[in-house]
């Protein structure tokens, strides 16, 4: 099963980590709140968190928004 990141399937081609994979999908890591399968992961783990195709995961990332 592909990983859904914000509820859309993406495919996955090897494991790798949360930190390789934000920034793949042009995210800025350092900017940016993540879960994953609905617990939240705190930014010091995102180089040690391995995200795999192996079981069903679910990233949900959240970015901040400029305005009122």
């Amino acid at each position: 099963m592909p990983l859904l990141i914000n509820g859309e399937p993406h495919p996955l081609e090897s494991p790798q980590s949360l930190y390789h994979l934000l920034e793949t999908l042009g995210y800025e890591p350092k900017s940016i709140a993540v879960a994953l399968n609905g617990r939240f992961v705190p930014r010091h783990q995102y180089i040690s968190c391995m995200i795999t195709d192996d079981d069903s995961q679910e990233l949900e990332v959240v970015a901040p928004m400029q305005g009122g």
